[in-house]
């Protein structure tokens, strides 16, 4: 069955230079790097999956006629954080999508939090620069993985395994309550030098205090509501 989703299934994160667009079955289905302008690497929201380039995070039973995985989703406090929270048979697990500030590469981090019980997740990273026209070159490089295509690269940093399996870079694994696991993504020109790998942690502390205190200056100025619209990832950096 083609996977067809709503433009209201999507929520958007983003770094104030460019987002991503996150469907509530966990896939980022459009991320342009490294500004706004720029050709997306992930554009499923045009076109059709795979073909088009997704990374999607979820249960391993997600996708699935008989799937038993529901998710919910909010944003945290003001800020541009992105948190889904899954339910499965057996267990719970917090997906946490956010771009950092930029302080060097732009970057996609997602933090994968067992919450109750045991659940089996699987990240598909499949990029497809140009829109969807070009099929990058994946290889490890020490524990890393790298997508690279022209004069753009992609490196995704874990702790889990990861391996290439047709086109993607794939990972499976399973988080316990009080276990974490974090996926980065950074771009970077492929000319150059690769780029640093985050502290997942302290970037998620330091994006959420940012967005706060963004927000907090919004609101006294301009007396805005609260709002559930992500009004941050609407907004570009001068």
């Amino acid at each position: 069955m083609k996977r067809l989703p709503r433009i209201e299934q999507y929520g958007l994160i983003g770094d104030m230079q460019t987002s991503a667009h996150v469907c509530d079955d966990g896939s980022i289905d459009w991320l342009c790097v490294p500004r706004f302008d720029s050709g997306a690497v992930f554009a499923s929201l045009i076109g059709d999956d795979p073909e088009h380039g997704s990374w999607r995070m979820a249960p391993t039973s997600v996708g699935e006629k008989e799937s038993d995985a529901a998710a919910q989703r909010r944003y945290v406090g003001n800020s541009a954080v992105l948190e889904t929270v899954w339910t499965a048979s057996t267990g719970t697990a917090r997906v946490t999508d956010f771009m950092p500030l930029r302080d060097g590469a732009p970057q996609v981090i997602r933090i994968i939090e067992g919450v109750v019980g045991e659940v089996p997740m699987a990240s598909v990273m499949r990029p497809r620069p140009g829109y969807g026209r070009i099929s990058p070159w994946i290889h490890p490089s020490g524990e890393r993985m790298v997508a690279e295509a022209g004069a753009d690269a992609l490196w995704l940093d874990t702790s889990v395994q990861q391996s290439e399996k047709d086109g993607a870079v794939v990972s499976t694994f399973s988080v316990s309550a009080g276990q974490s696991v974090a996926f980065s993504l950074s771009w970077a020109p492929s000319h150059g030098a690769p780029p640093q790998i985050p502290d997942p942690e302290a970037a998620l502390s330091a994006t959420l205090a940012f967005w706060e205190d963004w927000a907090a200056k919004v609101q006294l100025r301009r007396a805005l509501p609260r709002r559930r619209c992500p009004l941050p990832g609407h907004t570009q950096k001068r």
